[in-house]
C-alpha cells in the first residue's frame, strides 16, 4: 500500500485555509483516511487546514497501513501598516487624499475603493466614509475603511419644514458651526432671489415657498453649507357672511356663513343680540339695523371675515293705506325708508293679479293711478324687493282710499 500526498493551497497568512490531498497507490480498496486536523477528516482530501504539519493515515481493506505528512505554509498575513489622509479643506470641496500601506501576503496588491478607484493613494476626495478591499497575488484580501473629514467645517440649520398664514409674516432662525455670514434665498423654479441676511429675518408669506439659506465662513475662498425650509402657505377661508337682510322691528333672522369650515371655528360680531356667536347659522334679533361681521378661521388657524347688514323697519313705515283725492293729506303711497335703498323695485297688483305700478329706484311715491287713471277703493298687494336681487323682498297690502 503505498500513496501520493499532495499540497493544493497553503492558504492566506493567519487564516486556516490549507488544503491538501492524498491519492491511494496499490493496496485493495476501500481505502480509510485519517487526517489529524481540528476536526479530523476522513476522506481523501483535507479542507481549512491550520499553519503546520498535517499527517495522514491511509488503510486499505487488508488493514495495510500508510502514513505521510505535508508542512501548511501560508505566507505571512496581510497587515495595514498605516493610513494617512489629507483632509478636504471645506465641506463642499472634493480635494482631500487618502493612501494606505500595508505588508505580507504576497505582492504585489490589488486596491478597489468604494469609490472605484484603484490606487494606493487616491485623491478628488470629499468629506465622508470610504472603504477599500486589498487582495495580495495569493488572492487574500483585507479591508479596511478610510474617514475624511473637514479642515473647516460649516454647518447650517434652518430648522424643519412648516406651515404659515397666507398674509402672515413669519421669523425665519438659522443656527451654524463655523458660519459667520447668513445668506437667505427664496427658489422660485430653480432661480435663487435673494430675500435677506443674518441668522433671523422677517419674511411675508405669499404663496407655499422653497426657502434656502446659506451659511459660509470668512476664508478665501470661504466653506459653503446649505440647507432649506419649504413653508407651505395656507390661505384663509372664502368666509361670506351671506346676503344683507331687511327684518320688521321685533322680529328675527337666520344668519349663515359660508363655506362650512371642516374642524374651523366662526366668531360673529357683535355676538349681544345673537343667540349664539360661534356657529355658522346664528339668530340674530336685532332692535336697529346692525352691521355684522363673522371671522372665520380654518384648522391651520388662518382667518377671513366678511360683513352682513341686518335692516331692521319699523312697522309703521310701510303705509297700508292713503287717499289720492288730491285734498292735500295722504294723496300719495310715502315710503321713506326706500331712501336708502337705490336699487329698489316697488310693484303694485290688483286683485286680479294685474300689475298697476311699477317703480326702479322709487323715486316718486305711487299716486294711486294706473295709466294716468285714478284706481277705485280697493286693496292691493304689493311686492317691494329691497335690492332688486329677489334676495330680500316685503309683501304685503295696500289699501286706497276716498
Amino acid at each position: 500500500l503505498d500513496g501520493n500526498l499532495v499540497k493544493i493551497a497553503d492558504g492566506c497568512g493567519g487564516k486556516c485555509e490549507g488544503e491538501a490531498m492524498l491519492v491511494a497507490l496499490g493496496g485493495t480498496p476501500p481505502y480509510n483516511y485519517v487526517w489529524n486536523s481540528t476536526p479530523p477528516q476522513t476522506g481523501s482530501s483535507a479542507i481549512d487546514l491550520c499553519a503546520g504539519t498535517v499527517v495522514v493515515t491511509l488503510t486499505d481493506n487488508n488493514d495495510c497501513i500508510f502514513n505521510d505528512s505535508i508542512a501548511i505554509a501560508p505566507p505571512p498575513a496581510l497587515v495595514i501598516d498605516s493610513v494617512v489622509v489629507k483632509n478636504t479643506s471645506c465641506f463642499t470641496n472634493t480635494d482631500g487624499e487618502a493612501s494606505i500601506y500595508l505588508s505580507g501576503g504576497i505582492s504585489p496588491y490589488n486596491y478597489l475603493w468604494s469609490n472605484l478607484q484603484t490606487t494606493q493613494t487616491i485623491t478628488g476626495l470629499g468629506n465622508g466614509l470610504l472603504s477599500i478591499e486589498i487582495t495580495d497575488q495569493n488572492n487574500c484580501m483585507i479591508t479596511d475603511t478610510v474617514s475624511v473629514a473637514v479642515q473647516d467645517t460649516v454647518l447650517v440649520n434652518a430648522f424643519v419644514d412648516s406651515f404659515a398664514c397666507v398674509g402672515d409674516i413669519i421669523q425665519l432662525n438659522a443656527v451654524g458651526y463655523g458660519a459667520t455670514q447668513f445668506i437667505w434665498e427664496e427658489d422660485s423654479a430653480g432661480f435663487r432671489i435673494p430675500i435677506g441676511t443674518g441668522d433671523s429675518i422677517s419674511y411675508l408669506i405669499e404663496d407655499s415657498v422653497l426657502i434656502v439659506l446659506r451659511g459660509q465662513n470668512d476664508i478665501l475662498p470661504p466653506c459653503f453649507d446649505y440647507d432649506s425650509v419649504y413653508v407651505i402657505g395656507i390661505p384663509a377661508p372664502p368666509i361670506d357672511a351671506g346676503p344683507n337682510v331687511t327684518i320688521q322691528q321685533g322680529d328675527f333672522t337666520q344668519l349663515l356663513a359660508s363655506p362650512f369650515l371642516f374642524n374651523g371655528s366662526y366668531a360673529w360680531i357683535p355676538a349681544s343680540s345673537i343667540n349664539d356667536s360661534t356657529v355658522i347659522d346664528p339668530i340674530a334679533r336685532p332692535t336697529v339695523t346692525t352691521i355684522y361681521t363673522v371671522i372665520g378661521t380654518n384648522e391651520y388657524g388662518c382667518s377671513a371675515s366678511d360683513d352682513v347688514t341686518v335692516t331692521v323697519v319699523d312697522n309703521d313705515l310701510i303705509i297700508n293705506g292713503f287717499s289720492p283725492n288730491g285734498d292735500g293729506v295722504n294723496d300719495t303711497w310715502e315710503l321713506p325708508f326706500l331712501k336708502d335703498y337705490p336699487n329698489v323695485v316697488v310693484t303694485v297688483y290688483n286683485r286680479w293679479g294685474i300689475e298697476v305700478f311699477s317703480s326702479t329706484g322709487y323715486r316718486s311715491a305711487w299716486d294711486g293711478t294706473y295709466e294716468s287713471e285714478l284706481l277705485p277703493s280697493a286693496s292691493y298687494y304689493y311686492v317691494i324687493d329691497l335690492y332688486g336681487d329677489g334676495e330680500d323682498v316685503k309683501t304685503g297690502a295696500v289699501s286706497i282710499l276716498y
